[in-house]
């Protein structure tokens, strides 16, 4: 059935919202599960059969302050700022796209000053993108986070930067291999790869090198993940299993201050 629409908006004084074109309540979120599992087809639980298309609208929200409630309801973070939402979505074209911008959100002694979320599908790949402000009571850091979903691989990266203290900044590079289950009722199994990166942690460089964590839900293996800063270095290599309590996992360390890790 189609519970279809053209045209509706609403507002209830702090929230006005509008939609326009057709939408089905009966199979959207079916449809929209279906656009993410099919790029991550290797993970049983999210696997879902696409139902008859019947969407194809776009929407926005606007979420006013919300400083006033919080504050009624006792609790400690606030939004000062307007909240914008909007987005599109097709299923017979199978397009997606969700953006998101918020500004001022107070957690007390820290905040995030401003905060940009763009989601959506390009030839099959889901590609997402975060950018944050986040000020803390002795520095503001700049937070971006990369995302690329396609055919059971999910590429990310996140890097940051201090405007105060610049002995805190970086870039993390990972991909995630999903492959097909092994076993009957094996939910995932998959491969971390951490990616050539480099970040900067109290006045020292750090080198990421290329390695691999492999979890099957039975084995875990760890093979070269390495961090190399000038004379010191943290190396982790080993596997650990559910039925082979031999296995063991070691990490070797050079110069590091255990203090950091406490």
């Amino acid at each position: 059935s189609c519970n279809c629409c053209y045209g509706l908006c609403f507002n209830s004084g702090i929230i006005q919202a509008s939609l326009e074109g057709d939408i089905a309540l009966s199979c959207l979120p079916q449809n929209i599960q279906y656009i993410v599992a099919k790029q991550l087809s290797n993970i049983p639980p999210i696997r879902i059969e696409k139902k008859e298309a019947h969407n194809n609208f776009n929407f926005s929200v606007q979420v006013d302050p919300i400083s006033d409630y919080t504050y009624l309801f006792e609790q400690k973070w606030s939004i000062d700022d307007t909240t914008y939402i909007s987005g599109y979505f097709n299923d017979k074209a199978e397009e997606i796209e969700l953006t998101l911008q918020s500004n001022l959100i107070d957690f007390g002694k820290s905040s995030i000053d401003s905060v940009a979320v763009h989601i959506h599908n390009f030839q099959d790949s889901i590609i997402s993108h975060v950018n944050a402000i986040y000020q803390s009571p002795i520095d503001t850091t700049y937070l971006h986070l990369a995302g690329n979903i396609l055919n059971n691989q999910a590429k990310v990266a996140i890097d940051w930067e201090n405007t105060v203290e610049s002995d805190f900044s970086g870039i993390l590079k990972t991909q995630f291999d999903f492959h097909a289950p092994k076993r009957k009722g094996q939910v995932i199994d998959v491969t971390c790869s951490l990616l050539p990166s480099t970040m900067m942690l109290a006045d020292s460089l750090w080198h990421i090198k290329p390695g691999t964590i492999h979890y099957d839900e039975e084995t875990l293996t760890i093979n070269n993940i390495w961090f190399d800063g000038k004379d010191q270095y943290i190396k982790i290599n080993g596997n650990a299993s559910r039925h082979d309590k031999s296995q063991t996992i070691r990490a070797s360390l050079k110069d590091i201050d255990l203090q950091y890790l406490s």
